[in-house]
């Protein structure tokens, strides 16, 4: 639950929730697919870190660096991106749904290209969209089921839109594990040029 962890929380009722919410999909992740739930193989983790990159860049955010590494025989991941991830009553609905698709983005990558994906390696993330997609339903007056098939759809498009410049940005991390913002920048605008 490292997402979570890295937040500042003004209403704990708000964490307890998340929290909860979270523990709840790795126990259905545990239940589906057992200990190798949580035992992300290399390629996984860097199609989950490129599902998080692509999303930002496909936002016109800029990312600093991306890496993938091993703890305790686990491969994990880190996307440093400008901005911090802020929501509150009074951010924009459709600001917050960005925020969402990028956390969305890095589980579904991996789960639907990686061919072994982790079920838990992304249930904080999981958590948190789900929790910035209900706070956006409020805002927006809509329903909030159907607004997260709504953001999940547009996340799978993205990432079906984008897949060669995934698949090549996975490439790069399991070879060098930390890739500069620009060198990933320019896998995304050659891709997305033609020119691959």
């Amino acid at each position: 639950m490292n997402t979570i962890d890295r937040l500042t929380f003004t209403n704990p009722d708000a964490r307890r929730a998340m929290e909860a919410d979270a523990r709840h999909l790795l126990s259905l992740a545990l239940s589906a697919q057992g200990p190798a739930a949580l035992a992300c193989p290399r390629r996984a983790a860097a199609l989950h870190e490129a599902g998080h990159v692509v999303m930002y860049l496909d936002h016109g955010r800029r990312v600093r660096s991306v890496k993938i590494f091993e703890r305790d025989g686990f491969w994990l991941g880190m996307t440093r991106a400008a901005g911090r991830l802020y929501i509150d009553e009074w951010t924009h609905p459709l600001a917050d749904l960005v925020e969402a698709k990028i956390l969305l983005a890095g589980p579904f990558a991996e789960l639907a290209l990686s061919g072994s994906p982790a079920l838990g390696a992304g249930v904080d993330e999981l958590a948190l969209a789900r929790a910035i997609v209900g706070q956006a339903s409020s805002k927006l007056d809509e329903d909030p089921e159907h607004l997260m098939t709504e953001t999940l759809t547009e996340v799978l498009e993205r990432l079906r839109d984008h897949r060669r410049a995934l698949d090549e940005m996975a490439a790069l991390l399991q070879r060098h594990r930390k890739l500069s913002g620009e060198r990933v920048t320019a896998v995304l605008r050659r891709h997305a040029s033609g020119y691959a």
